[in-house]
Order: structure tokens, then C-alpha cells, then sequence
């Protein structure tokens, strides 16, 4: 019974540690960089050149599409 419990309560000081890190993770969130990379990112990818070939087969159907593809991944 002692084992169980010991077994327990480790496990539980585990959990707890790694539920500390985190919040402590949410608490560094910077919401102005955060905003920043986010228009960076934006304005990047709107001035990418991504039309579609009209009658095109394929799925990206040109070399512009499959770049953008790469970009976003």
C-alpha cells in the first residue's frame, strides 16, 4: 500500500511540475510581439505571387502555388 502511494504521489508531483511550466509559459506570452510576427508574416505572404494556371491539372497547378506551399509549412 505504501508503494501505491508513494508511486502516486510521484506521479503527482509530475503532473504538477509540468502544469506550473505551462502557465508559466502563458504568463511570458507578449502579446505586442506576438501582433508584430503576425504582420510580418502577413505582409509576406500577401506579396507573394500565387496565381493559378487556368486550366491546370494538378494541385498546385504552378511553381508559384508550390513556393507558397513551402513558405507556409
Amino acid at each position: 500500500m505504501r508503494k501505491a502511494l508513494a508511486v502516486l504521489g510521484c506521479l503527482l508531483l509530475t503532473l504538477t511540475a509540468s502544469a506550473e511550466q505551462n502557465w508559466r509559459a502563458v504568463l511570458r506570452y507578449d502579446k505586442q510581439t506576438a501582433k508584430a510576427d503576425l504582420a510580418t508574416h502577413l505582409k509576406k505572404y500577401a506579396a507573394q505571387d500565387s496565381h493559378a494556371q487556368l486550366y491546370a491539372t494538378t494541385v498546385p497547378s504552378s511553381k508559384q502555388q508550390a513556393a507558397f506551399a513551402k513558405d507556409l509549412v
